[in-house]
């Protein structure tokens, strides 16, 4: 499932291991990734750089990732996926600026493909 280099992918998750996890599947797949650790990080990337799809933690240290797709998606259109180890309603997503979300721990063959999906939307 190889994808266009030209697509950009954006992984917030402060916990170190599930990051660098998530950016060697993506970049094995032929993404272009940015991660960060923290929303204060994500949002200079995400304004910085030309980013199409953010997955993003809900929890994060400095900020939700509710707010921080809000203030992305208020500066410039983007595909978002949440990760979350809390169930939600689906409308709770929707509302928040998420295109899709995903429970923890990640079926990566999942997230792969609802990549892929947004990214051919961005």
């Amino acid at each position: 499932m190889k994808t266009k280099p030209e697509t950009t992918v954006l992984v917030v998750e402060d916990d170190d291991i599930t990051r660098m996890l998530l950016e060697s599947l993506l970049t094995s797949e032929g993404y272009g990734v940015h991660t960060a650790g923290d929303a204060t990080t994500a949002l200079a990337v995400a304004l910085g750089k030309n980013v199409d799809v953010v997955i993003t933690d809900i929890s994060l240290p400095d900020d939700d990732g509710f707010a921080l797709v809000n203030k992305i998606q208020s500066q410039r259109p983007v595909q978002a996926i949440a990760l979350t180890g809390h169930m939600l309603e689906e409308d709770d997503f929707r509302k928040g600026g998420f295109a899709d979300w995903l429970l923890k721990p990640v079926d990566f063959d999942d997230l792969l493909r609802r990549v892929s999906a947004l990214a051919s939307n961005a």
